[in-house]
């Protein structure tokens, strides 16, 4: 598959480290290609086939269990693109391994099944999506508890931390103009850190409302 863009070789390499587990690399290869050549008669249909396949599968959204006050809450969140292609391609997979456990043919065979029922909306990775965003639509109301997650209280706790270290730098300054650089220098680092890609746009919103109360306090200290 010599014609490849960058994004369908990373697809490609992606699904073949996923069988990894199940045999060696040349057998998982030889069968990842024997799959994509079966539905269509050259390599551009293949890989599109195989794209619109896994785009039909991404879950847009996903749950994840947070403990809060001794309760367990299911706290839907909005899934990372690589994550939406690496659950697409894990559900795929998962699919097509119980497939041929069920009808005793070939992996090849059911890859191609999968893939095809993939690319029609229907199957059991398609309904896996349908189901876990059913799951996300049920506990909408739980979506602010998202705050308690490890990752963005982690990543509160350091936006604190770095506000009170600005804090600290100003302590020859007046109030007043504590007041007004503060805030400034701490939008200016999460807008660094939001086109640096470590921070995305809501979850900024939410980090400047979390240390509003910590700065105000900092600052008439």
């Amino acid at each position: 598959m010599g014609s490849l863009d960058g994004e369908q070789k990373q697809l490609i390499k992606k699904l073949v480290n996923f069988r990894m587990k199940e045999g060696k690399r040349t057998r998982v290869r030889a069968i990842v290609y024997q799959t994509f050549h079966r539905p269509a008669r050259t390599e551009r249909d293949v890989i599109k086939l195989m794209v619109d396949a896994i785009e039909n599968i991404k879950p847009i959204c996903e749950v994840e269990k947070v403990g809060v006050a001794g309760t367990i809450y299911d706290v839907p969140g909005i899934v990372a693109r690589d994550r939406q292609q690496t659950l697409a391609i894990r559900w795929i997979l998962e699919a097509a391994f119980k497939r041929r456990i069920s009808y005793r043919i070939s992996l090849e065979k059911c890859s191609f099944a999968e893939i095809l029922d993939a690319y029609r909306k229907r199957g059991i990775a398609r309904k896996k999506r349908e189901n876990l965003h059913g799951l996300a639509s049920t506990n909408r109301s739980f979506a602010h508890f998202r705050w308690w997650t490890p990752p963005f209280a982690k990543m509160c706790f350091y936006i604190v931390s770095f506000s009170a270290q600005v804090v600290e730098s100003l302590k020859g300054f007046g109030q007043e103009y504590r007041r007004q650089v503060v805030p400034e220098v701490v939008h200016a680092h999460l807008e660094e850190l939001l086109l640096s890609k470590l921070l995305g746009t809501g979850a900024r919103h939410l980090a400047m409302n979390s240390v509003t109360g910590s700065l105000s306090l900092c600052l008439v200290l």
